[in-house]
């Protein structure tokens, strides 16, 4: 289970961002696609012989509710044709098969190990795609997000007592610059979410404590001069034939800018008023706001599911982050932490939760039965 999760992740990084290698091979970009879902999906359906029953029963009732909401959504005009099959897909073969997984898989070690090692092999797909990227080109949000992967996860190993920390750092800070150099704004945001959490909540070692201080005070020496940093990378990146979005718009003060999010998120709470109680299905809200999602998860758990039963889904993942939160520091609250940040905090300003894999995985997770008294400390 552990290497199916780990088989999408690969096919995604060379899929997307590593296409400039397959170039020489004269296949199709349909036929590179169908790779990606099919040989993931094959690796998910090899995995249903280790599910226990009760677990088999967990993967048909989410099945069924998000399949009856796609229909739904379908039957009400409210889902375009073209979104059918992409949302469908990841959400039915490989989302929800994922949040089993998680839940089912016995040897957390085991997945975090092998997330890991996937994660250098994406570093190196990754970096060759950006040295090997169109310069005219400022920005590549799937491109930020892959790396942000690389960097969470490495920067976990740095916090912990066994992991490779100096290799891990000088992997970190290169991925940071990448997602400055060529990334969104919404990367660095979790990143940063991800670094509070581990420094507020994930830290027992006294070393890494000076670590995460030192890291402190160079963030805040940056944050003083930022103006002076982001000029002088700017200006050696147009020098070089270059550019960044990220740094323009801190440079243009346009860093916090909505980007029309806001507006987007006022129409979505129209629709909410306008059809509280069944809502419009999964994706129903696409065909309504300009195909487009509300950059929000709450919102759109409302909007699918109405405000009843997209209410009580809001309240459960509320519940879970603040589980993740206070658990003992374990392989399981590493995990948490990496999940929550790529799904839960993402999720707030940026993707549909329907496409979003750590979402699910990180849902999963926290179902997992734990004994409570040793897992989750009272505070």
């Amino acid at each position: 289970m552990s290497r199916a999760i780990c088989i999408y992740l690969m096919l995604t990084v060379v899929i997307i961002e590593g296409r400039f290698i397959l170039n020489y091979l004269p296949f199709s970009d349909m036929f590179y696609t169908y790779i990606r879902f099919c040989g993931s999906f094959l690796a998910v359906l090899l995995c249903l012989k280790y599910l226990k029953n009760s677990e088999l029963l967990i993967l048909v009732l989410l099945e069924t509710f998000f399949g009856i909401s796609y229909l739904y959504a379908w039957l009400s005009g409210f889902l375009l044709p073209e979104n059918i099959l992409p949302y469908t897909i990841i959400t039915l073969l490989l989302c929800i098969p994922y949040l089993v997984f998680l839940y089912a898989i016995g040897d957390l070690n085991c997945l975090y190990s092998k997330i890991l090692s996937t994660s250098y092999f994406m570093g190196v797909v990754l970096t060759l795609h950006y040295f090997n990227r169109n310069h005219l080109v400022e920005y590549d949000m799937a491109f930020s997000y892959l790396v942000l992967l690389c960097a969470i996860i490495q920067t976990n190993e740095v916090f912990r007592r066994d992991g490779c920390r100096f290799l891990n750092t000088l992997f970190v800070l290169f991925e940071l610059t990448m997602i400055v150099v060529y990334g969104a704004r919404g990367p660095l945001f979790c990143y940063g979410i991800f670094i509070l959490l581990k420094a507020i909540f994930g830290i027992d070692d006294k070393k890494v404590r000076r670590i995460v201080v030192l890291f402190g005070i160079v963030l805040v020496i940056f944050t003083g001069n930022y103006r002076f940093f982001a000029t002088s990378l700017n200006n050696y990146l147009v020098n070089q034939g270059m550019g960044s979005r990220t740094l323009k718009t801190i440079l243009s003060e346009t860093i916090f800018n909505d980007s029309g999010r806001l507006m987007i998120q006022k129409n979505a709470m129209e629709l909410i008023r306008d059809r509280s109680i069944l809502g419009y299905g999964a994706s129903g809200e696409l065909g309504l706001i300009n195909n487009s999602y509300p950059h929000n998860l709450y919102l759109e758990l409302l909007i699918d599911f109405g405000v009843i039963i997209g209410g009580l889904l809001a309240i459960y993942v509320t519940f879970i982050v603040i589980k993740s939160i206070i658990m003992h520091s374990s392989i399981y609250k590493d995990l948490g932490f990496i999940f929550l940040t790529l799904g839960f905090v993402m999720l707030q300003f940026s993707g549909t939760y329907l496409q979003n894999i750590y979402i699910f995985m990180f849902v999963g997770l926290m179902m997992r039965k734990q004994d409570i008294e040793s897992r989750i400390k009272i505070v």
